[in-house]
């Protein structure tokens, strides 16, 4: 008897000024694959493979969606970036316009502050920076948020995209984190985030009929719920009457398979060492 595969683990990056978001799709354990999806008329672009990994809680997305922060690792230890490295890029692409190394076993990240600035948290040096995405980086040692919980449980950058996306904290203490968002008036969507940002689990409390239990992705946006289960997306409407119509099937990652596809643009001709 034929073992079935296992399903896609879908990872999804949102802004809250643009119906675009990237989707990291993750299959097998390392394969990622690059997805720019847009809600309003809920069409995808299939971009980039990468033959190792891409952390999401500590990637963001530029405000018009535009440019992509991404960590990778390929751990090819004799690399110019020892196997792991912060870029920037045009989603769905992965071909990068900026990139430094973040030094093992550090994994550093970023967020954008604007849509021509944007932050690298060198946790490695202890020092923030906020650099151009144009030309030469200019150096500022401002990030995007002043204050941060004193948890081991979240990412910077993760904690960063929650703010900006709504999310609220309930309470933190050294190994987790947890963020609340209302979902319409009778129900509250809660987030449990533990390990820098790696493991997430989600929770609804009140009268909301959704099993959030295997949800690799789960937000409200625009009186909708929108979520990631078993390498597909989701949605569940809210209709003008306040109904909440049952889940919807969106898309369905699991088929797609590694292709080399190359970038409609230049990136850096190659690593810079760090």
């Amino acid at each position: 008897m034929n073992t079935p595969a296992p399903c896609a683990r879908l990872s999804v990056i949102t802004v809250p000024s643009s119906t675009k978001a990237v989707v990291f799709r993750r299959g097998p354990s390392k394969h990622v694959c690059s997805i720019l999806w847009d809600r309003a008329d809920n069409s995808v672009q299939i971009g980039q493979w990468l033959k190792g990994r891409i952390y999401p809680e500590f990637c963001d997305l530029s405000p018009d969606a535009k440019h992509m922060i991404y960590v990778a690792a390929d751990h090819k230890t004799d690399s110019e970036t020892s196997g792991q490295w912060n870029a920037v890029s045009r989603p769905p692409w992965l071909t990068a316009v900026y990139v430094s190394a973040s030094i093992p076993p550090f994994v550093v990240g970023g967020a954008f502050v604007n849509n021509k600035r944007f932050w690298i948290d060198e946790l490695c040096s202890q020092m923030s920076y906020a650099k151009r995405i144009t030309s030469r980086p200019e150096v500022s040692t401002t990030p995007p948020l002043k204050d941060f919980p004193k948890s081991s449980g979240i990412s910077r950058v993760q904690y960063i995209r929650a703010m900006r996306d709504g999310w609220r904290m309930r309470n933190s203490d050294e190994s987790m984190c947890v963020l609340e968002k209302r979902i319409f008036s009778d129900a509250i969507l809660v987030r449990k985030i533990s390990g820098y940002g790696s493991k997430e689990a989600y929770s609804i409390e009140g009268r909301f009929d959704l099993d959030a239990q295997n949800c690799t992705w789960l937000d409200v946006i625009d009186n909708h719920i929108y979520f990631a289960k078993d390498g597909c997306i989701f949605v569940q409407r809210k209709t003008k009457k306040g109904e909440v119509e049952h889940a919807e099937l969106l898309h369905d990652f699991n088929n797609l398979t590694f292709t080399t596809i190359e970038a409609p643009y230049a990136g850096v001709e190659k690593r810079p060492q760090s």
